[in-house]
């Protein structure tokens, strides 16, 4: 069965998931027969638990809902009046009405959330906002939202980069101000899931438990390579965007085999071609003292950094990722002062045994790869991938080139500002509103009116001073 599998007869069956939900931790101790079979179902409630994906399940959650948080293709909807401890207390919630929400007769009342990522990206929010104004924040992003319409309307914020872990959403209510529900839709993630796809009521054997975990963990690049290389140089890379961050004297490195930014971020792409379908490795060398960005395909995004007291060149592993044959681009966003030597996609063995191998070198007890996983195993696995998962976290990196393009943005509007409307406005007039960078001539941050549609505006942070 492949992935997309999972709509056939045997998944209307995996409704029940034939495990008390309680956490991973508990169960080792739980009275449940530890030499018994682990269906993949049960696989899955387990990793759910063991990675924190478990934030705001539908009551009484099946496999599907377990499943869908590994594979995380679609939104997640939940209701606003699933608050957290630490709420504000003058919070006033209505379950008795439809739909539900929660409200405030305080001038203000803050409701708080939780949720939780695997995998490092730009994220979506939504708020279900009626009759009023309210802040939202999660991560370092704030968002003023408008809605003053009496009808529940959906507000769309700003994409939120947001690194693997836990993370505290906040809202932020005024008086009168009503929210119904909240939406995270995913960016482009990497699928958690067999081989063949989840195939919940089937045993779980050792071969899916080895793939699930080394996709959870990003293993993948430890498996052996296969086929000859492909280099990409940084000559072949064509600049797409140039935004100046600073006036620096030194130009770009006239080096013909490096892909240099000067006092610039710069934005290159290039395409290479897959040979055939399989599972490719990508890795760089280059230099860059800040994190750089990196989008294949168009979709999926990472973010690649140097670790403490690194200097000069280096390679860094990229990303490993399924794809067709064919061709496809790789896109890069260097900070000013950084440079790109070479870009190596290598094609990789996507053997079962590979994969247990891969497992075992991270300290999980593997057995044959036909072996039925028992539940002491599996229990054990979930909490030895909550303890990596843990500490790989520590060596990701926040994209920082937000801040720097959003800098570069108004640092562009306010210089074509003093060039359209003269030194006099600028320095003592009323500013005229910024322009987006794309020449496009509405407001960069606009804000609506009772006439148009609900906005959320993001809070602008000022800058450090003798900036």
């Amino acid at each position: 069965m492949t992935g997309g599998a999972m709509g056939r007869s045997s998944w209307r069956f995996a409704g029940i998931v034939m495990v008390a939900l309680v956490s991973v931790a508990a169960l080792v101790g739980y009275g449940v027969a530890q030499g018994t079979q682990v269906t993949q179902a049960e696989w899955a409630v387990y990793m759910v638990q063991g990675l924190g994906l478990d934030w705001n399940m539908p009551p009484q959650a099946n496999a599907n809902d377990y499943v869908a948080r590994l594979i995380w293709s679609t939104s997640i909807e939940f209701p606003a009046t699933r608050t957290l401890p630490g709420s504000s207390p003058s919070l006033t919630f209505h379950s008795d009405t439809t739909p539900t929400f929660i409200g405030t007769d305080s001038p203000t009342a803050e409701a708080l959330y939780r949720l939780s990522t695997v995998q490092p990206g730009d994220y979506n929010f939504r708020v279900n906002l009626a009759g009023g104004t309210a802040m939202f924040k999660v991560g370092s992003s704030v968002f003023e939202i408008t809605q003053p319409e009496e009808d529940f309307r959906w507000v769309d914020l700003n994409r939120v980069n947001l690194d693997p872990g836990d993370h505290t959403v906040s809202l932020l209510l005024s008086e009168g101000a009503r929210v119904e529900s909240l939406s995270i839709v995913p960016p482009c993630l990497r699928r958690i899931e067999p081989l063949e796809g989840w195939q919940p009521l089937e045993p779980l054997t050792f071969s899916e438990l080895a793939v699930t975990l080394a996709r959870a963990l990003n293993l993948e690049y430890e498996l052996p390579k296969l086929g000859p290389e492909i280099k990409l140089r940084g000559e072949e890379f064509e600049k797409i965007l140039e935004l100046p961050v600073e006036d620096l004297a030194e130009e770009p490195t006239q080096d013909p085999f490096w892909l240099s930014t000067g006092g610039s971020i710069v934005s290159a792409r290039a395409r290479f071609t897959a040979p055939e379908h399989g599972l490719y490795s990508i890795e760089a060398r280059y230099l860059s003292s800040t994190p750089v960005r990196w989008i294949s395909n168009g979709c999926l995004k990472v973010v690649t950094c140097q670790l403490s007291g690194e200097q000069g060149m280096h390679w860094k592993r990229v990303v490993t990722l399924e794809l067709e044959a064919g061709e496809h681009d790789l896109e890069i966003t260097l900070p000013p002062k950084a440079a790109l030597d070479q870009v190596i996609i290598q094609r990789r063995d996507p053997s079962i045994h590979e994969y247990l191998q891969a497992v075992f070198g991270e300290g999980f007890r593997v057995g044959p790869p036909t072996q039925v996983v028992r539940r002491r195993e599996a229990v054990a696995a979930a909490l030895h991938l909550r303890g990596r998962f843990d500490g790989r976290k520590k060596l990701l990196c926040e994209d920082s080139l937000v801040a720097l393009e959003q800098a570069a943005f108004l640092r562009m509007a306010a210089l074509r500002n003093e060039r359209d409307q003269g030194p006099d406005l600028v320095d003592g007039g009323i500013t005229p509103p910024i322009n987006d960078p794309g020449g496009s001539g509405g407001n960069l941050f606009p804000k609506g009116d009772p006439g148009q549609d609900p906005v959320a505006s993001p809070i602008v942070p000022e800058p450090p001073a003798g900036e």
